[in-house]
């Protein structure tokens, strides 16, 4: 084979190779991801056990540390915020 072939060759190799390794990379955060997940549901399970009564909000943008936040979670909490 002609050499330039050869160096061409070993670039898509080298490129597999490398894709590969992102794939393995992103399987193991997916995974990270399920774990988190499936022990933030205990933990949720958890929490019904204890308390009775629980709500569950959406991510907010932000800490509540404000009143116009908790007035925010005090919309959703009643059916008027965003879904």
């Amino acid at each position: 084979r002609a050499p330039w072939r050869r160096c061409g060759e070993r670039a898509a190799l080298r490129r597999l190779r490398a894709f590969g390794e992102l794939l393995a990379e992103v399987a193991l955060r997916f995974r990270d991801i399920a774990v988190v997940a499936g022990r933030e549901a205990e933990r949720r399970n958890e929490l019904a056990d204890t308390a009775p009564v629980t709500a569950v909000l959406p991510a907010m943008p932000t800490d509540v540390h404000d009143l116009a936040t908790l007035l925010l979670l005090g919309s959703h909490l009643s059916g008027g915020g965003s879904r």
